[in-house]
């Protein structure tokens, strides 16, 4: 357990606009900041961080959230974990309980998964720089490689013994699941390390925890694969992941720029030189999800490399991923049997950025340049491959980047211009429509696989009353305000608070309330009153119970605003609705009214089965009494309805 006195203070360090951007970059727009969500793909940024309200919200795919809920929802970690994650960030020391070994075992996986990998990690490094071994057969790798010891440090590079038993017994010394070694694919099935003789490279995720390793051969054996990846796991998608991107993420946020290279040794090399804007795909061809996660942090891409064959097929094939998150792409294709690395080691740091420089295209020179060589003579050829940068264009979200990309490339095809737009508005009508169907069957089937939520379900003799329990119910705005505006005075010179006054108003209606929800949130802050605990809005916004958290958050942030400039500009006050921090009184008794018309509802409810049971049993003295008390319970609801201003149908 992390005590309350340290959840209050992460609660009160953490800024949401600190949080959110170590995973996206952030734009200034007024008084609130604006990106791209991570959440869901998007071409227009509508991801709203609110610095004064400390919170976030979608107004795309609707998720909203403070530091904590971010942290969950970004990184799938537990309440607690996202907890620990904000208190290492902000430095706050938390003292818990020591963890028993039950406990432990009852850890969530995830968590228990990556703990292993930062185990590993350290293993392979410590293999590296501790043992004479390591450093005679790893160590000589990297020294061939030229990487300095602060480089080997950065990216936790290592080594895995050749035995094929050194991790597993470590790991068994140390008592680690060797199950979860296997999940991960450390260990494989007949207990034998997965990686053994290599130069071990951990790959890091966008919060600086090691999801997964990537292994290079040193021995020379032609049977052996040069490269070893982890196994896909519930901690490592490699489609989802680019080597180096946690290390450069900061560069490429300030340079505005991101260097796309083929390899890890790239990566490190060029970060090395001073350029932290490399990263890779981590054994795979690039896929959307990485081109999201760069959209994230910059507009703009540079495609570096190999000059042969491979490498610009390579190229080719990326960009068309690229541009459908309207990126900025331009490629540079390096001299002959040259990689980043190499030309690094011959030529230097300068002289690379000024070869990117001088020689960097945009991707529709570099693809209509290719077109004109390939073709040549042959208009057959020069059709197919026209075709092939028309869906290139045809990727592109923004109208008016299209529109300028048909210009240039018809001029550079020779090919009349209303051709090539003619051709690219049904190229991008079919293209808008695989993606619409693609995302519908994406959707079905995220609702195929979803499992029932967290949410509390009424039972089945909860229905006749629940169901008319929404987010309108009157208890609900009861509870905005004691948890909204519970510290403030119950209206002008009133010696007597808000959360008093409501405390002591419901006590004799609360039988009626029936919903789990409210009854647990009320039961919650009535313990942390008796027990003097802060019951701030912040922890309600924070709570670990997402309902709860997600009820708060709609009332923080509605939606709308009123305009607070509307009486200095105009002079003209708001007659009809003073602005909600000066309206909770009057919001209050009007819901502490209509929830009490809600509970002498339920009252007519259940008298009226008792009126029918008195009937049936033919109780003439039980029926007049049900039928007496039928009369007061009208009469007190017509009072209130008077009050109200509403119209009661009879039952």
């Amino acid at each position: 357990m992390i005590p309350n006195q340290t959840v209050e203070e992460i609660f009160q360090k953490a800024r949401i606009e600190e949080v959110v951007s170590d995973f996206l970059t952030l734009k200034k727009r007024g008084v609130n900041l604006l990106g791209n969500c991570p959440f869901h793909n998007e071409k227009t940024p509508s991801f709203t961080v609110s610095p004064t309200k400390n919170i976030y919200k979608c107004f795309g795919c609707g998720k909203s959230g403070t530091p904590v809920g971010f942290i969950m929802e970004h990184e799938n970690m537990s309440y607690s974990d996202a907890l620990r994650y904000l208190a290492n960030k902000y430095n706050v020391l938390i003292s818990e309980v020591q963890k028993t070994p039950e406990q432990d075992e009852s850890a969530r996986q995830r968590e228990s998964l990556l703990l292993i990998n930062e185990f590993a990690t350290k293993h392979f490094n410590s293999n590296l720089n501790d043992t004479e071994y390591g450093q005679n057969i790893g160590g000589a790798y990297f020294k061939e490689r030229g990487y300095h010891k602060s480089t080997i440090e950065k990216f936790g590079l290592g080594f895995a013994f050749p035995d094929g038993y050194d991790l597993i017994n470590t790991a068994k010394a140390k008592a680690y699941n060797i199950d979860l070694l296997k999940l991960i694919g450390l260990v494989n099935i007949n207990e034998r390390d997965f990686f053994t003789n290599r130069v071990m490279f951990p790959i890091y995720g966008l919060s600086g925890r090691v999801l997964g390793f990537g292994g290079r051969a040193l021995s020379t054996n032609e049977k052996t694969p040069k490269y070893l990846n982890s196994i896909e796991s519930e901690i490592y998608n490699k489609s989802k992941i680019l080597y180096g991107f946690f290390q450069g993420k900061n560069a490429i946020r300030k340079q505005e720029n991101c260097f796309l290279v083929e390899g890890y040794t790239d990566v490190i090399s060029l970060h090395q030189a001073g350029i932290e804007i490399a990263v890779a795909s981590s054994g795979t061809s690039l896929t959307l999800e990485q081109a999201q996660l760069i959209k994230r942090f910059t507009d703009n891409v540079t495609i570096l490399y190999d000059g042969d064959n491979a490498g610009i097929k390579a190229a080719q094939r990326g960009i068309d991923i690229l541009l459908s998150q309207n990126l900025n792409v331009h490629i540079v294709i390096l001299p002959d049997n040259d990689d980043p690395d190499s030309y690094l080691k011959t030529h230097g740091s300068q002289a690379l950025l000024d070869y990117v420089e001088n020689t960097k295209k945009d991707f529709i020179l570099f693809k209509t340049n290719e077109v004109l060589e390939q073709a040549k003579n042959d208009p057959i050829k020069k059709v197919a491959l026209a075709q092939d940068i028309i869906h290139s264009i045809a990727q592109i979200p923004d109208a008016l980047k299209r529109s300028i990309y048909a210009a240039s490339s018809a001029k550079t095809l020779d090919i009349r211009e209303e051709v090539i737009l003619s051709e690219l508005s049904k190229t991008y009508k079919k293209e808008t429509e695989k993606q619409r169907l693609e995302e519908i069957r994406d959707q079905r089937q995220q609702q195929r696989n979803a499992s029932p939520g967290d949410s509390i379900q009424p039972t089945d003799n909860q229905t006749d009353i629940v169901n008319i329990v929404n987010e309108n119910h009157p208890f609900q705005t009861i509870l905005k305000i004691l948890i909204l505006h519970g510290n403030r005075p119950f209206g002008p010179d009133n010696p007597v608070n808000t959360k008093t006054q409501i405390l002591s108003d419901i006590v004799e209606d609360l039988d009626a309330l029936e919903h789990p929800l409210y009854i647990s949130i009320l039961r919650e802050y009535q313990e942390r009153e008796s027990a003097e605990i802060n019951n701030s809005a912040e922890y309600y916004m924070n709570h670990s119970n997402g309902d709860i958290r997600n009820m708060v958050l709609s009332w923080i942030d509605p939606g709308y605003e009123f305009s607070k400039n509307w009486i200095e500009k105009h002079h003209h006050p708001l007659q009809y609705q003073p602005l909600p921090e000066e309206n909770y009184v009057n919001e209050y008794n009007y819901a502490l009214l209509l929830f009490k018309l809600f509970a002498l509802n339920k009252l007519v409810i259940e008298n009226k089965k008792k009126i029918n049971e008195m009937i049936e049993a033919k109780d003439d003295a039980g029926l007049l009494i049900q039928l007496k008390a039928q009369v007061l319970i009208d009469k007190e609801r017509s009072a209130l309805s008077s009050k109200i201003g509403m119209v009661i149908v009879p039952r």
